[in-house]
């Protein structure tokens, strides 16, 4: 049977959601501008990295995506608290933090960017960090003989 992303990325939003890093978060992008801190948690890829006689091993990277408007007399709180908040996020998911059965771990080099965006509808900038999280994905398939 093939293995889904859903619960993981579900995970991960009930984890943000609880952590008191972030105010709100979501699966997939924002639509319109995020209040407040604001993360949201999307897939970007899959690629296959073994296969077997049984089984298949992938790997999938998803994106953490944390939001936050700018705001001129709070840019130095934001890079604070921004910094801080990834820095969590990274511990918390490479410690104890359970992704599900189906994945093994994270795969090294879990990289983050640092940049500044706009949403399209109101046109308000943000401060964004985004987090790139490969997944290592065991029996993601299993062959039928």
């Amino acid at each position: 049977m093939a293995i889904t992303t859903k619960d993981v990325l579900n995970k991960i939003v009930s984890y943000l959601s609880a952590s008191g890093y972030v105010n709100t978060a979501s699966i997939g992008e924002p639509v319109s501008p995020p209040s407040g801190w604001h993360a949201s948690v999307a897939m970007l890829g899959y690629s296959m990295t073994e296969a077997t006689l049984t089984k298949t091993i992938e790997t999938r990277t998803i994106t953490i995506r944390i939001f936050r408007a700018v705001v001129a007399e709070e840019n130095a709180n934001t890079e604070l608290r921004m910094d801080e908040a990834v820095v969590k996020i990274q511990e918390d998911l490479l410690g104890d933090f359970d992704l599900g059965a189906a994945i093994r771990g994270i795969s090294l080099p879990l990289s983050v960017d640092m940049l500044y965006e706009q949403i399209p509808e109101g046109g308000a900038e943000y401060r964004v960090a985004r987090l790139t999280v490969p997944l290592v994905v065991d029996a993601s398939a299993t062959f039928v003989k």
